[in-house]
């Protein structure tokens, strides 16, 4: 039975994958409240109390740190009326974690960290911010082993950790009426749109492949985060190119259901090691095979000729053999079937929940 109030923290202004994941656990999970950032008021639905706060990233420049302090303060003090004594904050980033630290000795609070990025295993990391991290957090959840190895690198207590893989629900939607529907072969990209995501390797395939004569359309799908990226990105398929790809910009998660069920193909080429990229979850939920980069925890998703297929990243050419391997349906089809059996297995949000539930009893 709950004992102590469930309260869930996310200071992240973006939409990625695990963000949504967080804010459906919010919806899930018998959390009281919710603390989220003022910047996704209005493109997220929560059915709990909900509190928005201004919060601001650290980077690597003056502006970043002076808006961080000027509105930490403000923050802190709305915080510190808001929670209560002995509370359990699962929070979702590393700037959620910032404001966990005060309240864990003021409010006596349980700290869960569901965390799902690394950082650089610099002298400054392990001597100070796993530090940080392993007072603050009383349990960290991962979503995959290889972020597991990642956090013990730079110094996270293996003792705090525990793996817990990602899950989601399965809708099926009919390819045949999406208004996405095209005679060719169709492969989509999705994610927000910048030089880590690959999608500068996609367009330069699908460019390779029609001028050996294997025609596609693509499809670049999530909203624009590196506006110089996107620009040189679309300069690669003005003119001769203009109806090789196609740009949905921001859409919402039904909505990019909808475009993937359509996909013949889909490709995940990120160039920098993600943990366990939801989109890839979502292509086997949707009985789609998978060209992915063999890099970070995607090899724990994707085995090649089971499920799809790996490639280095940043290599245009492999990406483009990889489409010409999966040409044939029947291929397609035998590798979707088995990447939907791995995804029931291991993936299921059924699943997913009860394990993030047993470990935030504590």
């Amino acid at each position: 039975m709950q004992k102590q109030r469930w309260v869930g923290f996310s200071a992240s202004k973006v939409l990625g994958g695990a963000d949504i994941i967080f804010h459906n656990l919010i919806n899930n999970l018998p959390i009281t409240v919710a603390i989220l950032n003022l910047n996704l008021k209005d493109k997220i639905k929560i059915n709990k109390t909900v509190s928005f706060f201004r919060f601001h990233n650290v980077d690597k420049n003056t502006r970043s740190i002076v808006l961080y302090i000027k509105n930490y303060f403000p923050a802190f003090f709305r915080l510190n009326k808001l929670l209560k004594k002995g509370d359990i904050i699962i929070c979702n980033d590393f700037l959620a974690l910032t404001y966990c630290f005060a309240f864990k000795f003021i409010k006596g609070a349980d700290i869960i960290f569901y965390c799902h990025s690394a950082f650089t295993p610099s002298l400054f990391n392990k001597l100070f911010l796993s530090a940080f991290v392993n007072l603050t957090a009383k349990k960290i959840i991962v979503p995959s082993f290889f972020l597991e190895s990642e956090l013990i690198k730079t110094g996270i207590l293996k003792s705090k950790i525990r793996v817990v893989y990602n899950g989601i629900e399965s809708y099926h939607t009919k390819e045949t009426e999406s208004e996405f529907h095209h005679p060719l072969l169709k492969l989509g990209i999705f994610g927000g749109i910048h030089t880590q995501k690959g999608q500068d390797t996609f367009i330069d395939a699908l460019i390779h492949l029609k001028t050996i004569g294997f025609e596609t359309k693509g499809y670049i799908v999530g909203d624009i985060y590196d506006p110089e990226f996107y620009n040189r990105i679309k300069e690669k398929t003005n003119g001769l190119y203009d109806e090789l790809i196609e740009y949905t910009g921001f859409i919402n998660y039904n909505e990019t259901r909808e475009l993937m069920a359509a996909m013949d193909i889909v490709v995940c080429v990120s160039k920098y090691r993600e943990t366990l990229p939801t989109v890839l979850l979502e292509a086997l939920s949707h009985k789609k095979p998978v060209i992915a980069t063999e890099i970070g925890g995607i090899p724990e998703i994707i085995e090649t000729h089971v499920n799809g297929i790996l490639v280095p990243a940043d290599n245009p050419l492999d990406l483009a053999n990889a489409v010409l391997q999966l040409k044939e349906p029947d291929i397609r089809k035998k590798m979707g079937k088995a990447g939907f059996e791995i995804f029931q297995r291991k993936f299921t949000w059924k699943q997913f929940l009860n394990r993030i539930e047993n470990e935030i009893n504590i």
